[in-house]
């Protein structure tokens, strides 16, 4: 079984035991995560009708590779929707297969998403549709 360096032991403040408890897939996840650094998510606003949040085309929500929002580099620096943002986990997860895999991050074949909020025709506020795409880190 591979092992993690110590320095990620260290950081993750993992005991021995749960080192010896981790599967392959989690040891190639840390021993690679470094590279997702290498990487933003970035979530454009593409269509946007009655957003609550006030989301207009162009917009943007910036995510690290590793998942942290980048308040200074989104276009509303001061707060993020809730429901635009929870619809970028699985894109983050994506990201984080393709690199851990080896694959381009920047070629994902799915790439828009609507946020969870229904529209005004569902008892909702309205509706943004967002386009996915990773790039390289700043």
């Amino acid at each position: 079984m591979t092992e993690i360096a110590k320095e990620a032991q260290e950081r993750y403040g993992y005991t021995d035991d749960q080192v010896k408890q981790l599967k392959e897939n989690q040891i190639r996840l840390i021993n690679k995560i470094s590279k997702l650094t290498n990487y933003r998510l970035v979530a454009e606003v593409v269509e946007s009708e009655n957003c609550g949040w006030n989301a207009k085309v162009g917009d943007k929500i910036v995510l690290s590779g590793p998942g942290w929002i980048l308040p200074a580099e989104c276009t509303n620096k001061e707060n993020t929707c809730l429901f635009a943002v929870s619809e970028l986990v699985p894109f983050s997860f994506m990201l984080y297969d393709r690199v851990c895999s080896g694959h381009n991050p920047e070629d994902m074949i799915f790439k828009r998403v609507r946020c969870k909020d229904p529209g005004v025709e569902h008892c909702g506020w309205g509706q943004i549709v967002m386009e996915i795409r990773a790039e390289l880190a700043k």
